[in-house]
């Protein structure tokens, strides 16, 4: 299996541009997905954050998923963590 918090690492670097503090990488589940999830704070200055779940199938499928968004508000904390909630993939 991948290297989750890589797979994050990279992303995050070619999604923030790499003007980020990086938070400490977690354990997400759902129900359905396993893996990472981590925050990137501060983002050039603002308040603006990201945020990363990367993750595996907990049937046992071999691909992993990943799935981020960026918060300026609240609200945005409030969708990003409805979509990690109820993501879904098909392959």
């Amino acid at each position: 299996p991948p290297d989750l918090d890589e797979v994050i690492t990279q992303t995050a670097a070619a999604s923030t541009g790499g003007e980020c503090e990086a938070g400490t990488p977690n354990d997400y589940s759902d129900g359905v997905f396993s893996g990472r999830i981590q925050a990137f704070v501060n983002c050039g200055g603002d308040d603006r954050a990201w945020l990363f779940v990367a993750a595996t199938p907990d049937n046992g499928d071999s691909y992993a998923t990943v799935i981020f968004g960026q918060a300026v508000t609240l609200a945005d904390v409030d969708a990003l963590q409805h979509a990690f909630d109820t993501f879904n993939t098909n392959v």
